[in-house]
């Protein structure tokens, strides 16, 4: 997964020193697709002529401390899209990045510099009852992951099916992350974001504290009967987040404080009640407005475009999850935010919330763009 919160993944890349006999000029932009490329290249970002500029920094930054960093068009007279051969852009891209990481061998990182309307992603086969055209949905799932593995084409066949059984690549040849931003505006305010958090983060004690959420998957207290194909209600090796986060635990460093939310502090079903229920929208906002280097969250997602659901058990744990939920962080909360730079690394284990592709932009690549937070 792309995972799109992997903007404070970027922030996060240890510095690697190089040296080279008269590089190119700090974030100077490839003259042609493949002219001019630094021979110690580490961290490659391709973006568009319209975005270019708010990019140049976060190239520099790169460059000046270690890492050298050069910018590469997609569009325009001698970009990617008019250089390179293929059934579509996603396949001319990947041309170009596998002669990019036979050119330069020292090319560890990716960044995709704009969202997929700009820079598309690719669907890649999951279903083994795959159908042309029958649930396009269910049948593939959308990734950056094939930028990342180059020693495949991911369709061997030539069928138009990307990612099928022996044709994948996940021996991954780059480390790929995309700032999903749509428009100069919101790059510059993302590319700031990550070199004030690299240059200069808030002081505090938020470096050092972790926030996991875990939400109830299935009414707690109606119990599922294993014996049957049928899901009646709670499953305790499934169904509550909490027992995700028990086991996150293990491995939080002893020097970072966890702060945990959660519906239903058991494993074994039965005896909710809602006077136990810490996680909801009011702590999970005020949690997260503190800032927390880290955020985990272990729910439910809707791919109706809302966000994340929490069991609200109003029925005292005995009605179904659809019937008594509630949003515990809608997709639009993130432009609302107020914690400033103190920017988490965020992973979230839910359905839908990265759904990176969709137009009206439902879901949390808003943490990226947001303003005032993230």
């Amino acid at each position: 997964m792309k995972t799109l919160t992997s903007f404070v993944v970027l922030t996060l890349l240890g510095p690697l020193l190089y040296l080279h006999p008269a590089p190119p000029a700090l974030g100077e932009v490839s003259g042609g697709v493949l002219e001019d490329v630094r021979d110690d290249l580490a961290y490659a970002i391709l973006t568009t002529s319209d975005l270019v500029e708010a990019f140049r920094p976060l190239a520099e930054w790169k460059t000046s401390k270690g890492v050298p960093a050069q910018i590469f068009l997609l569009d325009g007279e001698g970009g990617v899209l008019s250089s390179y051969d293929g059934r579509d852009e996603p396949e001319r891209i990947h041309n170009f990045l596998r002669d990019l990481k036979e050119r330069s061998p020292s090319l560890t990182w990716l960044l995709l510099g704009g969202d997929s309307e700009i820079i598309p992603c690719r669907r890649l086969y999951v279903n083994w009852t795959y159908q042309e055209g029958s649930n396009l949905e269910e049948d593939t799932v959308i990734s950056d992951y094939y930028y990342a593995g180059l020693d495949s084409s991911w369709d061997l066949d030539g069928d138009g099916v990307y990612g099928e059984e022996g044709e994948q690549d996940f021996g991954a040849d780059l480390y790929v992350g995309r700032l999903p931003v749509s428009n100069l505006t919101e790059a510059e305010g993302a590319v700031q974001k990550i070199l004030r958090y690299e240059r200069d983060p808030p002081p505090g004690m938020w470096a050092a504290t972790a926030l996991f959420a875990g939400a109830l998957m299935d009414r707690p207290n109606v119990l599922d009967d294993l014996s049957t194909p049928i899901d009646e209600g709670y499953n305790d090796y499934k169904d509550n987040g909490y027992e995700a986060l028990q086991r996150c635990l293990q491995w939080v460093p002893p020097e970072v404080v966890p702060f945990l939310l959660y519906d239903y502090e058991r494993m074994l079903g039965g005896g909710y009640t809602p006077a136990e229920d810490i996680l909801n929208r009011t702590t999970f906002m005020e949690y997260w407005e503190t800032g927390f280097s880290v955020v985990g969250t272990v729910s439910h997602g809707l791919s109706t475009g809302d966000g994340l659901v929490d069991y609200k058990g109003l029925s005292g744990g005995f009605q179904p999850l659809w019937s008594d939920y509630e949003l515990y962080m809608e997709y639009s909360d993130p432009l609302t935010l107020s914690n400033g730079d103190k920017l988490p690394l965020l992973y979230t284990s839910s359905c839908a919330s990265g759904r990176f592709q969709e137009e009206d932009d439902t879901n949390f690549e808003k943490l990226v763009v947001a303003p005032t937070g993230g």
